[in-house]
């Protein structure tokens, strides 16, 4: 009796070249490297397949979970993340009162992030009533380590609180203060020997969210983390720790982003990578030691002020992917952060998304869920292998605190920044309710700013935050500053030719183009392209100083220069073209058209010369 449920063995099988064959006619003149394969910011290409022929192996190098490279894992016994809340010591009064909110709602730990030196004082009453024993506390204190570690220390002595009780991060990053704050590093080690005995304790953190927030790709985070980490243990060794315990002290921080596939592969390459450093160095090959100490943070610079509520959106993409590729803490920032100092609101979301992840859906109870994928576990290769590559020239160059010293990680950053600016501003990476579908007609939220945060001794030589969503939104503010929108220059008249069938697509692609900069587009119906009279009218009746022809190529070929000098005739300071000019490009620029937007346009550029247009500076 044949199976009732057989289903593959029931189709004759096809190798990957047979596919590839098949394909090719699908791609017309166009190559299937091209056409299908897409490249990553870190220059990796990623297939749009993944079988076991790509794959190459049976093996499987990624191992068991809790056991070496440790991709997949440390193992259960580390059991569900840590849910890291981020609260910001600005005044103690506050900062307590929201920590014991979040921590009786869920939270596990705090992330307690410094702006300035710490009051005498402050520390304590800020974690007054907070139980130190059951809820870790993991310092962000930047430049003010020291001034924040001997706080945080007086606070446990003034409890009597014996060294196993001692838990949390103190989170020293010397190598991470002088990249995001300019603060060179002094030649005296970390004084950290003295919290060896506390077992469930870290003392030095590698922060490689300020590379990201920067500008750099994958790669490069990955590589930093490593050259940061190996110097550490060459500090911590010199100073006495055994390589066991220099291995235990660090704890690795990575952003997490909405690519939430780059995400997992990330925290996996890493694992891999450090496991290998910790055997070459000695290590024991258990996971407390040898297994990297992930804490996954949501990347600040994907938020976004415009549209704040598709953060959520990010946060819990990024948070569902953190949690997939094996973080051991997550902190998720509030959707309104980049705004300002997060409301009740933000923080009660921020919690709930990591809540939500563990209590309905159960990420924590399955190890390495993303596992098996062919194309997981062969992005965690490639990156593993090209992070690696990047980590040795790094080293032989004279190690992480050189490259710093010399600006070689800054030009770095800045080359990624460049590549990944002009992607946004082309719109090749999107950002929801900013560069696409922004909203000109939404309500602001306002929340109170950050403190200003100044450091005294940094030279100039930081890495910045720097937001992609930001090149937008500042058109958009300055747009607003300027008064324009009452008077209503803000208005792109909108001179459909013909009917909706045949300018509607080129209509809608120019209302979310010039809606990003702020522009609204008036909508019609089309106008009849052999009496151009009601569309000047229209246009005159309007207000609009801008206007964009939208209709078909070959319509453009017969009537574009006709419905450009109308426009121009009737007033128009500015006219575009929606749709890729091709050799006519000369033509129509003579015939009076000013500009041209179509997919792949520099569409930041088009809207600066909107701006510039109608006298916005």
């Amino acid at each position: 009796m044949s199976n009732p449920f057989e289903l593959a063995s029931l189709f004759p099988p096809v190798d990957r070249e047979a596919w590839r064959e098949s394909v090719g006619p699908v791609l017309g003149s166009s190559t299937f490297e091209k056409k299908l394969v897409t490249r990553a910011a870190s220059e990796l290409m990623i297939e749009p397949l993944y079988d076991r022929a790509l794959h190459g192996t049976d093996d499987d190098p990624a191992g068991l979970p809790g056991s070496p490279s440790f991709v997949r894992g440390v193992g259960a016994a580390a059991g569900p993340w840590d849910i890291r809340q981020r609260h910001d010591l600005i005044t103690a009064s506050q900062a307590r009162t929201d920590m014991l909110a979040d921590l009786e709602q869920g939270a596990t730990s705090i992330l307690l992030r410094l702006h300035r030196t710490p009051l005498a004082g402050e520390l304590a009453a800020a974690l007054d009533g907070v139980y130190l024993d059951m809820a870790p506390i993991a310092l962000d204190a930047g430049p003010w380590w020291r001034e924040a570690v001997e706080a945080f220390v007086a606070v446990w002595n003034s409890r009597n609180m014996a060294a196993a009780a001692r838990i949390g991060s103190l989170r020293i990053d010397p190598l991470g203060t002088q990249a995001r704050f300019g603060l060179p590093v002094g030649d005296d080690l970390p004084w950290v020997t003295a919290f060896v005995d506390s077992p469930h304790l870290t003392t030095m953190a590698v922060d490689a969210t300020p590379y990201v927030d920067g500008g750099a790709h994958t790669v490069q985070e990955l590589a930093f983390s490593l050259a940061t980490g190996v110097e550490y243990l060459r500090w911590l060794t010199a100073g006495g720790l055994p390589i066991d315990n220099a291995l235990a002290s660090i704890e690795f921080t990575y952003a997490a982003t909405s690519d939430q596939f780059e995400t997992i592969a990330k925290l996996r390459a890493a694992r891999r990578c450090w496991a290998r450093i910790a055997s070459v160095a000695g290590g024991a090959a258990i996971a407390p030691v040898a297994g990297q100490r992930q804490h996954a943070i949501t990347s600040a610079s994907m938020y976004t002020t415009r549209d704040p509520w598709v953060n959520l959106l990010r946060s819990t993409t990024a948070a569902l992917a953190a949690a997939a590729g094996g973080a051991q803490a997550i902190t998720v920032l509030p959707f309104d952060s980049a705004i300002g100092q997060p409301d009740e609101l933000g923080r009660r979301t921020a919690r709930n998304i990591q809540l939500l992840l563990q209590e309905e859906s159960n990420l924590d109870k399955v190890a390495d869920p993303a596992g098996g994928s062919w194309f997981i576990e062969d992005h965690t290769t490639a990156l593993a292998e090209a992070a690696w590559a990047e980590f040795q020239r790094i080293e032989s160059n004279g190690g992480m605190r050189a490259a710093l010293g010399s600006g070689e990680v800054h030009e770095a950053v800045e080359a990624s920044w460049s590549a990944r600016l002009e992607r946004v501003n082309k719109r090749r990476d999107p950002i929801i309710g900013v560069s696409e579908f922004a909203n000109i007609t939404e309500t602001s939220i306002e929340r109170e700013a950050w403190p200003l945060t100044a450091v005294s001794g940094a030279d100039a030589r930081t890495i910045p935050l720097r937001r992609p969503a930001g090149v937008f939104e500042a058109m958009r503010d300055r747009l607003e500053r300027s008064g324009s929108i009452p008077r209503g220059d803000n208005l792109v008249f909108a001179a459909n030719l013909a009917s909706p069938a045949v300018h509607g697509a080129r209509a809608t692609f120019a209302s979310n183009l010039f809606a990003a900069g702020g522009f609204e587009v008036t909508n019609n119906d089309g106008f009849d392209v052999d009496d151009l009279a009601p569309m000047t009218a229209a246009f005159r009746a309007s207000g609009a100083k801008l206007a964009v022809i939208c209709a078909s190529d070959a319509m453009y070929a017969d009537h574009a220069v006709a419905t450009a000098t109308a426009l121009s005739d009737a007033g128009c300071a500015a006219v575009w073209l929606a749709g890729a000019p091709g050799e006519r490009q000369a033509d129509y620029e003579a015939g009076g058209v000013d500009r041209f937007i179509y997919l792949g346009c520099d569409a930041a550029d088009e809207l600066e010369f909107a701006l510039a247009t109608i006298g916005v500076s």
